[in-house]
């Protein structure tokens, strides 16, 4: 159980790094606003958002696929497949609910 919930909490570290460094553009230098300061989103701006309004529900992410993950562990003889199906399942139930808040 305790593999589990290290897997899963691995994968929803793994999918905010991969979600942080493809909205930063960090790879190709970042962005440059100096063409159109008052619409664009700097690289810093992206991090100071992500860290107001993703950290919330980085961390519900992170509670829920913890907690499905100790029943998935019971069901499924794999940790890694455990591990990996509760944040797959954690994730749809976030999408669930953000759509049924903000939509």
């Amino acid at each position: 159980m305790d593999t589990t919930i290290l897997i899963a909490v691995g994968w929803c570290i793994v999918i905010t790094a991969g979600v942080l460094i493809t909205q930063s553009e960090i790879l190709t230098g970042g962005r440059d606003c100096t063409d159109a300061p008052s619409w664009c989103v700097t690289t810093e701006m992206v991090f100071t958002i992500g860290l107001t309004w993703g950290a919330p529900l980085w961390l519900g992410l992170m509670v829920v696929s913890s907690l499905v993950a100790i029943p998935m562990s019971r069901v499924v003889a794999s940790a890694f497949w455990a591990g990996t199906l509760s944040t797959l399942l954690a994730g749809a139930a976030s999408l669930l609910v953000m759509a049924a808040a903000f939509g």
